[in-house]
């Protein structure tokens, strides 16, 4: 990997919360790059599946990151659109960046 010419460093906050078997979670990313954006997520718990709150967190978490990370896709677009409306659209790519 080459040199780095810009760095940046966003955080997420990722609130949990589990009421009757249902986890809610919101992920909320604050960057210097606008506003904050906030992803939710849920999991409900399966009638004769043993309560595992961990595993609750574990997918209201996933949920919570997934609907941020297209909510962060929406706002890339449209700023993109703003800037070089020619360019074109980025779309979900695996992890790596490929």
């Amino acid at each position: 990997m080459g040199t780095w010419l810009h760095v940046g460093r966003w955080h997420v906050e990722l609130l949990l919360a589990e009421d009757e078997g249902v986890t809610t979670a919101r992920a909320v990313l604050a960057s210097a790059a606008g506003g904050p954006l906030e992803g939710r997520g849920r999991a409900e718990s399966l009638p004769g599946i043993p309560v595992v709150p961990e595993i609750g967190d574990e997918i209201a978490a996933a949920r919570a990151l997934a609907d941020l990370s297209e909510k962060l896709l929406r706002a890339a677009r449209a700023d993109l659109e703003q800037v070089a409306p020619w360019a074109p659209t980025p779309h979900r790519t695996p992890a790596t960046g490929g």
